[in-house]
């Protein structure tokens, strides 16, 4: 099968360049619920061609209200259905699909695939220089766990000013950690796990039910923040935003319809001015009467206007 380039075929392609956005950069996924299903859909349709998947759950039937998957996919693991989904979307991208949960002794997993990645430059319509490094992407619901990924992260970027993979810093796979999640109408995308923390809440969804709205719009808004604003935490209120730009565009546009009946109004009276205007102006036409034309032909003129001389010609004329 033909590939398909972005750089034909996309309409975005200015986005992805503000985004700076590189596919050959690699990105591990934990998580394959809500989140991470949605944020491996967003990666691929951008254009990503390295992906590392990990998830231990299998889909049942609650799953089925955020996941893009038939209900015959019940009982199948959700890594293997993200791959499958993935594969579909894209047949030529590469995934590396883990069936386990994270823990402990599965973290060094991290380690196979970002330090010692190898590089391959290819010099893409998308490069503009520097690494290539690998995001981790942690949509994982557990607050232990999500503390152990991002400690585990942290050595492992520490390794990377060590150098001890390669010869020097500016060789090393650059490593990023986001972390992306929702609770109600607020979404976040974080660097840090300290912003949330294991007595925040407990394991799974506290106050509201997982959904597709909410898990596409966070990982959608966990992909702009990283690549936007990758060096800081983002947290938004969807609904206070929502409100407030209701509002603004409210004001907006009683302010539209008043400038709008002003400029009517002013369109008005300058039409009025210039109706006054003509009628206070003289007429450019000659008041001087128009002189008679000479021509007499066809007009019968009275007989006693005629002069002497000519009456007595038209006399003999007669005789």
């Amino acid at each position: 099968m033909e590939r398909i380039t972005l750089v034909d075929n996309n309409r975005q392609v200015g986005m992805l360049q503000a985004l700076k956005f590189k596919p050959d950069e690699q990105h591990i996924i934990i998580g394959c619920g809500g989140i991470g299903f949605w944020l491996g859909i967003l990666l691929t349709m951008l254009g990503a061609q390295d992906i590392v998947i990990m998830d231990g759950d299998r889909i049942d039937a609650s799953n089925l209200s955020r996941l893009p998957v038939p209900q015959t996919w019940i009982g199948t693991n959700k890594a293997v259905a993200l791959r499958k989904t993935l594969r579909s979307l894209r047949p030529d991208l590469r995934v590396v699909c883990f069936t386990t949960h994270i823990t402990v002794d599965t973290l060094s997993l991290l380690e196979q695939f970002t330090l010692k990645r190898e590089k391959t430059h290819t010099h893409s319509y998308y490069d503009r220089g520097g690494d290539i490094g690998t995001t981790v992407w942690d949509t994982t619901d557990d607050a232990n766990i999500q503390s152990k990924i991002n400690a585990y992260v942290k050595t492992l970027e520490e390794k990377q000013h060590e150098g001890r993979y390669y010869g020097s810093r500016e060789e090393v796979n650059r490593i990023f950690y986001r972390k992306i999640g929702y609770e109600g109408f607020n979404v976040g995308s974080y660097n840090e796990f300290e912003v949330w923390t294991q007595g925040d809440y407990t394991t799974g969804y506290r106050t509201t039910s997982a959904n597709a709205v909410s898990s596409v719009m966070a990982a959608g808004f966990g992909v702009f923040a990283r690549y936007l604003v990758p060096k800081h935490d983002v947290q938004l209120n969807l609904s206070n935003i929502i409100t407030e730009e209701v509002a603004r565009c409210t004001l907006l546009k009683a302010k539209m319809k008043t400038d709008a009946l002003r400029r009517r109004q002013e369109l008005a009276k300058a039409k009025r001015d210039e109706a006054k205007k003509k009628l206070a102006t003289p007429s450019s036409v000659s008041k001087e009467k128009k002189k008679p034309s000479k021509k007499t032909s066809g007009i019968r003129v009275p007989r006693g206007s005629l002069p002497k001389t000519v009456r007595s010609v038209a006399t003999t004329a007669r005789v």
